[in-house]
Order: C-alpha cells, then sequence, then structure tokens
C-alpha cells in the first residue's frame, strides 16, 4: 500500500483490488537516484565531492575507477556530485554495487531531490540559486559566477544556517557547468567586484564555451556539429568554397561557367559603372562654356551698325569743303568750330596752295 515502507517496486492505493489500480512507488522516503562509490574518507549525507587522483579500487569485474573525496577549494572544477542518504538506498533506485565486499561505499546521488550542505560564504541561499563548492570542505555555496554547480536550491536558507556555520538545503541535484546572465550577474556581484570577475579562473576551452553559449542565446543561434544554424544573415561580404540552395550546391567554377553562358559576365563587369556616373556629372560643366560662346558672338554686331558711320562722317565733309575751297571765308569758319579736333589742323596745309588763286583778282578790289 502506499506509505508502507516494503522490498516491493510498486503498489497499488488500494487494498483487494487487482484491476483499475494506480500504481506508485511503495517507499516514497527516497526521493532520488544513486549511484555507489568507493571512498577512504568518512562521508556524511550532503558532501560535495570530487574523484581522488591518488587513490583506486577495482570493481568485480577488474575495472579500475578512482575513489571519491571531499571537495577542498570554491568552484571546484572537480566537482562530481553529493552524498546521498545510504539508508534510501534500495535496489530499485541504486546501482553500482559492484565493488569488493568490505570496500569502503557511499551513494553519489545521480537525480532528484538531495538535502546539500550549504553555507553562507556568498550570501544567503534562496530558492533557483545555483549551488557550488565552497572554501570549506565539502560544503556547498551559493554560485555567483560562471563554473561547476552540483544542483539548483529548491527551499531557502532563512532559518536554517546561521552566520559562520552550515545547514542543510534541499536540492535539485542537477551537477553541470553554468554561466550567470550578465544581468544577473551584476546584481549578484558586489560594487566592488566588477562582472569580469565572474569569469576569471576559467579555462580557455571554458571561456570560449561560454562565449558561445551566451552568443547563441543572445541571437538564437544554433551550432550543430561545425554547422552554425541561423534564420536571417545580412553580410556585406561572404566568402565560401561552395554555396548551397536546400540540396542544390554548386562550385565557384560550377557558378562562373553558369553566369558566362548566360551572359550574367557583362553585368558583372559593369560594376564599374558607379564610377562613370560621375563623369555624367561631369558634362554640365562643358553645357555652360558652350552657352556663353554664343552670347559673345552678338556683340560685334552692334560694332558694324555704331562705330564706323561716326568715324566716316566727318572724314567726307572736309573732302567737300576742299572743292568749294575758293571761298576764302567759310575756310576761316571752319577753323573756329571743330576747337579739339587735330584731324581738322591738316586742312590749313593745303590752304597755302589755294593762296596763288586769290591772289588774281580779289587782292585789287581791296
Amino acid at each position: 500500500m502506499l506509505g508502507t515502507v516494503s522490498t516491493n517496486a510498486v503498489c497499488h492505493p488500494t487494498a483487494g483490488q487487482t484491476t483499475g489500480q494506480e500504481l506508485v512507488d511503495c517507499d516514497p522516503t527516497a526521493g532520488d537516484y544513486m549511484e555507489i562509490y568507493p571512498t577512504s574518507d568518512y562521508l556524511e549525507p550532503g558532501d560535495l565531492v570530487v574523484f581522488d587522483e591518488s587513490k583506486f579500487t577495482f570493481t568485480k569485474k577488474g575495472d579500475r575507477i578512482a575513489k571519491i573525496t571531499k571537495t577542498q577549494q570554491a568552484y571546484d572544477s572537480y566537482l562530481v556530485g553529493v552524498v546521498s542518504l545510504a539508508s534510501q538506498s534500495s535496489d530499485f533506485n541504486t546501482i553500482g554495487r559492484n565493488f569488493k565486499d568490505g570496500e569502503l561505499q557511499q551513494p553519489v546521488a545521480l537525480s532528484g531531490r538531495v538535502k546539500v550542505k550549504v553555507s553562507l560564504e556568498n550570501g544567503s541561499v534562496k530558492v533557483g540559486d545555483r549551488l557550488t563548492a565552497s572554501s570549506i570542505p565539502g560544503v556547498a555555496m551559493k554560485a555567483t559566477r560562471a563554473g561547476i554547480v552540483v544542483g539548483i536550491a529548491i527551499d531557502s536558507s532563512e532559518g536554517l544556517i546561521s552566520s559562520g556555520s552550515y545547514g542543510m538545503v534541499m536540492t535539485f541535484v542537477s551537477p553541470g557547468y553554468w554561466i550567470p546572465d550578465l544581468a544577473d550577474a551584476e546584481i549578484m556581484q558586489s560594487a566592488s567586484t566588477s562582472v569580469e570577475a565572474i569569469y576569471e579562473g576559467m579555462s580557455v576551452s571554458d571561456l570560449f564555451g561560454a562565449i558561445i553559449t551566451k552568443f547563441a542565446s543572445m541571437f538564437e543561434i544554433v551550432f550543430e556539429r561545425g554547422i552554425i544554424r541561423v534564420a536571417n544573415l545580412i553580410s556585406d561580404k561572404l566568402t565560401a568554397k561552395e554555396l548551397c540552395l536546400e540540396d542544390v550546391c554548386v562550385t565557384r567554377d560550377q557558378l562562373k561557367a553558369l553566369l558566362d553562358a548566360t551572359g550574367v559576365p557583362q553585368q558583372a563587369t559593369s560594376l564599374p559603372s558607379p564610377s562613370a556616373t560621375p563623369d555624367s556629372t561631369s558634362s554640365p560643366q562643358a553645357d555652360p562654356s558652350v552657352s556663353p560662346s554664343p552670347s559673345p558672338s552678338s556683340t560685334p554686331d552692334p560694332l558694324v551698325s555704331s562705330s564706323p558711320t561716326p568715324s566716316t562722317s566727318p572724314s567726307p565733309s572736309p573732302a567737300v569743303s576742299g572743292s568749294p575751297a575758293p571761298s576764302p571765308p567759310p575756310s576761316l569758319l571752319i577753323v573756329r568750330d571743330p576747337l579739339a579736333s587735330p584731324s581738322l589742323t591738316t586742312t590749313p596745309n593745303p590752304t597755302p596752295e589755294l593762296t596763288p588763286q586769290p591772289s588774281d583778282e580779289p587782292t585789287p578790289e581791296l
């Protein structure tokens, strides 16, 4: 029956009925699954353990295996798990009973709920905190930076642990490498500790793994055996040896041959066309140079209309006056009218030639 400890694996809740019953675990006390490991140290339930590199033993089949011992340092990277209750070990929740008789053995929790020794070295523990090894041998603490953890606290340390000591906190066993979110890391770290300290002490491979994990979670990228799965990819330049569209793949030579056959390479050579576009902008510079040329061509037209007419008008006037030269008084009047024109001063030069003519008869009249 349910709630009765027995050697039976499964039970049903109602006695006397054999059909239509729900099968349940006969022993409700066991909360985890465990595996037996040899040890040379005295270990208690709730101790965090690692494998001892210097102490070994053999199974009944002759397999060599390292013994377990307590963790010795904070964030111990060799953390394996936590010691479970041997009193809850049975054939239905325990494996690994293949060591020699007389060998000191302890069960290590593989999965399930187990109480873990926890200190307040990194502050109080609340539900959801990851637990890792502290500086106290075999005792856990709240993890505040990346590293190996034993599991997740499903109880709080409030009222269970006093300062300077440790207590037992129920934990969901889930050994593995844990990386805190950057936002959570800033909250967990004190003001005097930088966020970079969260990842200190990590090996290159662990650090690279942490970066890849965070990168994948932030951008929803899937890394799978050298394959990166991305929903959308935008890049200025993409270099590849082979281009695959679903199940169709082409190489560089195949793509080049295909483009040559379709004449697409001509379009590829037109890539310098953007450089020709600035040349076209220079053509407007030639247009204004042509436009002023017709404007000065029209200017010589007024030169013919105005300038020659005044230049010719004075020249014929003295020529005509030279023919009626016998009248001397008009010649004197012509000298007075052009006051500044030196061209008229030349007219007196022919006047001496006229002097013999008036000397004939006008003189006796005077």
